[in-house]
């Protein structure tokens, strides 16, 4: 830590740290660059062989001891407005050997450094030799032309590393710097990362468990492991937990599919990094990339039709269930959900602020779920005309929300979506035209009807298949929910709106 007082309020405004300990992602950059900068490089041999431009774990841990930091700060000159001066301030920080150690092994997670002579070793340890990596170069790069220091002693050992180009994902600014998951920077990564990790047709003779009927329509192919160790070396996540988020991220926009491996309990959106686990891109992943005769891309900041808002980000499985403060957390939001949806003037704000956002169609899915929902219960009719109306509003949300033409389509589970389709068009018949086709709905012309036993190969009765649909409605209630409790009522309650009107709600109910 800085060796004074001073320094140490330079120190906190410079360098922030998670609540696990973990300097913030930009500092974690920075904070290597300047070790790599202060370290003399040289060459260090072990087992036969010499490591050039390397170091030791004791050589790091004596340069962390006492590292060196510097900011540059821009500003007008207060003699001459007309000129800007830059002042640069120059930080000591000092740290015991376990600290240093914890740091060293923060540049290995986040792939800044590897082992020389064992690059898969991902476990800081003593008389171990080290050496930067290409992602740990950009890094380098980036903070000597902020901080205006000079590389040149480091020309050969940066020429010597591959250049390669780091996504950068964009991340949230609270405490805990966690991941935006912004639709430009997750959509970059996911193009570039199909560009770099190989993605090969499924063999079913050298996978077990995988139908055959699925691997003849599956093209391309490829193993967690490979997304993830891509996803930790050419972006700017800082460790393996965070690229699984991003696998996730992908697996919530339909872009990739589990083949094999599969998360227990039917939780598919959990990323599995495991050796065994193979993923294949979707249709809709290839139409996010253009291929198989899209020609649709994405461009940053431009939405598209396929547009999707990012839902939860579960952690993997491989890291263990949530700690306790994130159940207290997800139930908080959950909670300030449900009364910001009781609240007429919260949810009007809550719209429009979901508008701003993109996302409008999951706060009107919601009140079309319950509109219907009471309806149903307070009915008085006899159960068929109960049943032709439900039908009719069960299909009206169907085509408004979930067909593949829908005008404001939610963002639900792409295999929940997929059945959801199945079903409509396999047990529902639209009177204005056949069964399976998507024209435009209206209740009060066309009527919906069910499938006679005829045509319903299953010869399935009208109330199942109704009561079918509902419990299918209801999973996507359930689904939005929990997108807006997870996603967008964390972003809602820092409005100022929010603020406003919860203060005034209290400052009523002392009142009252």
């Amino acid at each position: 830590m800085p060796n004074t007082l001073r320094s140490l309020s330079t120190y906190t405004t410079m360098m922030r740290v998670t609540s696990a300990g973990r300097p913030h992602c930009k500092d974690l950059h920075d904070i290597l660059a300047a070790f790599i900068i202060q370290m003399p490089l040289s060459d260090h041999r072990t087992l036969f062989r010499t490591y050039p431009f390397s170091f030791t774990t004791e050589e790091a841990v004596e340069i962390l001891g006492h590292l060196q930091f510097t900011h540059v700060h821009r500003g007008p000159d207060p003699l001459d407005p007309t000129r800007h001066v830059s002042t640069r301030t120059t930080t000591t920080f000092s740290m015991t050997s376990g600290m240093a150690k914890t740091l060293c092994q923060q540049f290995l997670q986040a792939r800044l450094i590897e082992n020389a002579s064992d690059p898969s070793n991902r476990l800081i340890r003593d008389k171990a030799i080290w050496c930067p990596t290409p992602k740990g170069k950009c890094m380098i790069q980036d903070f000597s032309i902020r901080a205006q220091i000079s590389i040149d002693h480091l020309t050969a050992c940066l020429d010597k590393l591959k250049t390669i180009s780091v996504v950068t994902l964009d991340r949230q600014n609270n405490r805990d710097n966690t991941l935006a998951f912004s639709r430009p920077s997750v959509s970059l990564a996911f193009q570039l990362m199909t560009q770099y990790v190989p993605c090969d047709v499924l063999l079913t003779d050298e996978v077990n468990g995988v139908d055959t009927r699925i691997a003849k329509n599956t093209q391309y192919t490829f193993y967690g492991s490979q997304c993830i160790d891509w996803l930790c070396e050419y972006t700017t996540v800082v460790n393996r937990e965070e690229a699984e988020m991003i696998g996730s991220e992908f697996i919530l926009c339909g872009w990739i599919k589990c083949l094999t491996d599969k998360p227990p309990g039917g939780n598919d959106i959990i990323f599995r990094s495991s050796r065994n686990a193979i993923y294949h891109i979707t249709d809709r992943g290839c139409q996010c990339l253009g291929w198989n005769g899209y020609t649709t891309t994405i461009t940053p900041g431009s939405p598209q039709s396929f547009d999707i808002i990012p839902l939860a980000r579960p952690l993997s499985i491989s890291y263990g269930n949530p700690t306790d403060n994130d159940l207290k957390l997800k139930a908080s939001y959950y909670s300030r959900l449900q009364n910001i949806l009781d609240d007429a003037l919260l949810r009007m704000y809550f719209r429009e602020f979901m508008k701003s956002n993109f996302c409008e169609e999951n706060l009107c899915f919601w009140v079309d779920y319950n509109r219907v929902e009471k309806k149903w219960i307070s009915a008085a009719d006899s159960i068929v005309v109960r049943r032709q109306v439900w039908a009719n509003d069960c299909f009206q949300m169907y085509m408004t929300y979930l067909s593949p033409c829908a005008p404001s389509e939610v963002n639900i589970d792409h295999m929940l979506r997929q059945d959801i389709i199945r079903y409509a068009t396999a047990y529902f018949i639209n009177q204005a035209g056949m069964a399976g086709t998507h024209a435009p709905f209206s209740t009060a012309l066309h009527p919906i009807s069910f499938l006679t036993n005829t045509n319903n190969t299953n010869n399935r009765l009208p109330e199942e298949c109704l009561q079918e649909l509902i419990e299918m409605l209801r999973c996507v209630n359930e689904h939005v929910c929990r997108t807006m409790a997870q996603d967008t009522v964390p972003k809602f309650v820092q409005t100022q709106k929010y603020q406003e009107i919860s203060q005034r709600n209290k400052s009523q109910d002392i009142k009252d």
